[in-house]
Formats: structure tokens, C-alpha cells, sequence
């Protein structure tokens, strides 16, 4: 799931797209699994900020898909969480652009990326 409508910059919590996208994308996929294997969510950064404060904003991000499918009746115990940081950017933007315009071009970098294992019905 990559969007700016998944996080805000320097937020962790789910935005309303966010939680819009994942009942479309994750949810429906998951619905559409025999059994579910495991879940490996991985949260993502923008390159903004200190390494340390990124990697733990990007374990809140993946804490917060998370709790939000487990709200939704997926198992915690077949989801892993993991926290990238700003170490796999999405896109890249020159340090030439203002700062509002340069957290506006990284907002795909700040993502949550679902991987999904189970066999379909």
C-alpha cells in the first residue's frame, strides 16, 4: 500500500484512506484466502529525520496497520510486524526543493507495504 493517504508526515497513526485502502486491498484479500499462512507488514519512512527516530516511527506504522486488522478479525498471532525506516525509499526528491514541497514529493516513501501468505479458496 503505497500512498500519502496512508500516513502523515512525522504521524504513525492510520489515516480514514489508510483504513479505506486496507479494507479494499488487504481485507478483501485476506476474505479471499482458504487459510491464512501469516501476514508481514512492513512499515516505511521518508528520509527526513534522524535513522533512529525513523526506524521506530516505521515500527508505529506497522504496529498501527496491525491493530487495525486485528479490529477487523485477523488473528495477531499470524501477523509480524517490521520496521524498515527510511532504508527502502519509494521515490527520490532533490534536496533542492523547499521543505514543504520536499515532504510533499517523499509522501509515497511513507507506506506500509501487507505481504500476504495463504492459499486461495
Amino acid at each position: 500500500l503505497q500512498s500519502d493517504q496512508l500516513f502523515v508526515f512525522n504521524k504513525g497513526d492510520l489515516t480514514a484512506g489508510a483504513r479505506t485502502r486496507l479494507d479494499r486491498d488487504v481485507l478483501s484479500r485476506l476474505a479471499g484466502c482458504a487459510t491464512v499462512e501469516s501476514v508481514v507488514i512492513e512499515g516505511h519512512t521518508d528520509r527526513l529525520g534522524s535513522q533512529q527516530y525513523n526506524q521506530k516511527l516505521s515500527e508505529r506504522r506497522a504496529e498501527s496497520v496491525k491493530k487495525y486488522l486485528v479490529s477487523k478479525g485477523v488473528a495477531a498471532g499470524k501477523i509480524e510486524t517490521i520496521g524498515m525506516g527510511k532504508t527502502v525509499p519509494a521515490k527520490f526528491c532533490p534536496d533542492t526543493k523547499n521543505r514543504k514541497e520536499l515532504i510533499a514529493c517523499l509522501a509515497p516513501n511513507r507506506r506500509a507495504i501487507v505481504s500476504i501468505k495463504g492459499p486461495a479458496k
